[in-house]
């Protein structure tokens, strides 16, 4: 009986150790394929983009990303919006398809398509004619929201969550003479191993039952 107890204790904290450290996980994302800007259009038709994409320079000059497996999601710098054009008297829409793809074998694309609404620029009030001559642009209204992003379970590391996170739309009208000409998006991602742990309790468990039944039948 107390070698029962003894398996079980020992099943159950290497559950708690596994689900309970974090141990860093280097994943690189891969840069190939470029974010892009999409179906640009006003309430009567179609309309130029006034704004471009990329990947956000910190992410670009470093594309590892040292995630804690179990431990608290990561956000790090995802994306830079960019005013490119004058259009302050007709409020865009438009679509920001991008994608997270990593270089780790085995692990998913997470995809997801960015709203913006509400999106109007104007020149650089601060520097006239020099924003002018240099086609300095700001924002002035804008929002962006993202479509949700299912997690996905990825063989010998976890649960695998990754989001896009909203810009406020405060963020792009801060006001006259302090509107940003480009905007950082952000993202989030965390991984979970708790499957593994589940498996490993499971396992134990099974085990003990099978230990139990050969002991009984052996003294029947």
């Amino acid at each position: 009986m107390l070698g029962y107890a003894k398996m079980w204790l020992q099943s159950l904290a290497a559950v708690v150790l596994i689900s309970g450290s974090a141990v860093a996980a280097p994943i690189t994302v891969d840069l190939s394929t470029a974010p892009t800007i999409s179906n640009c259009r006003i309430d009567t038709g179609p309309s130029d983009c006034l704004a471009t994409v990329r990947y956000a320079p910190s992410l670009l000059a470093n594309n590892v990303l040292d995630v804690q497996v179990n431990g608290p999601a990561l956000v790090f710098d995802f994306l830079e919006l960019r005013a490119s054009a004058r259009d302050r008297f007709f409020p865009d829409l438009f679509d920001l398809n991008a994608a997270l793809r990593f270089l780790l074998p085995g692990l998913p694309t997470f995809a997801s398509t960015g709203l913006g609404s509400n999106f109007t620029t104007d020149f650089n009030s601060d520097n006239g004619l020099a924003a002018f001559i240099a086609n300095r642009y700001d924002f002035l209204t804008g929002n962006l929201t993202w479509g949700s992003i299912p997690s996905q379970q990825v063989a010998g590391l976890g649960l695998v969550t990754v989001s896009f996170l909203p810009v406020p739309s405060t963020l792009f009208g801060e006001g006259p003479g302090t509107n940003p000409s480009r905007v950082i998006v952000q993202a989030s991602i965390s991984v979970v191993p708790l499957p593994a742990g589940v498996l490993l309790l499971g396992s134990a468990l099974f085990g003990l039952a099978a230990l139990s039944r050969r002991r009984k039948l052996a003294t029947a």
